[in-house]
């Protein structure tokens, strides 16, 4: 009994039909046009799907790393506002822990017929002292400096007057 041929190279072959090995087939002559417009149309596509490739990798990370810190941004406000928030409540309740211990102190003192702390009617009084002393010297520092800005300026525009004669007398 004799054999069937069998099939070489797969669907569309016939038995006849043998196709080329690799290591058999005819290759290009490197200094070819077409081997050359192969080798360009390679590179070409080659490029073009690394940067597809780069594009999309690089769109995707840029996409993670906004949402991550906008996330971030947004945590860190709202802890900021947070923090915030407290340090305004213990200022304010510092604040008005210390009105009512000076209130509680002057009605006991009040019921009690004691005369008001002298030494708390000093510290006023020298803190009025201070503060008018302090604003004084602000204000003369404040006029000081107007009157040195205005002269300034005085000279300044003095300046430009002589410049627009002179330019004025070398055009007439």
């Amino acid at each position: 009994m004799s054999r069937p041929n069998k099939r070489r190279g797969g669907i569309g072959f016939n038995g006849d039909d043998e196709a080329e090995s690799p290591s058999k087939r005819q290759a290009l002559d490197p200094s070819s046009d077409e081997f050359l417009e192969g080798q360009t149309l390679y590179a070409k596509i080659r490029s073009e799907i690394q940067h597809q490739f780069i594009g999309e990798a690089e769109t995707a990370f840029r996409k993670t790393i906004t949402k991550k810190v906008k996330d971030e941004l947004r945590r860190s406000m709202v802890l900021d506002v947070q923090e915030e928030g407290r340090k305004l409540i213990a200022s304010q309740k510092k604040k008005l822990l210390g009105q009512m211990r000076k209130q509680i102190k002057l009605e006991v003192e009040k019921e009690l017929g004691l005369e008001p702390d002298r030494e708390a009617k000093l510290r006023e009084r020298v803190r009025r002292e201070v503060r008018e002393e302090m604003r004084e010297e602000w204000e003369r520092r404040v006029a000081n400096a107007r009157r040195e800005a205005r002269y300034e300026m005085e000279e300044r525009v003095a300046e430009l007057e002589e410049k627009i004669a002179e330019l004025e007398g070398a055009d007439g």
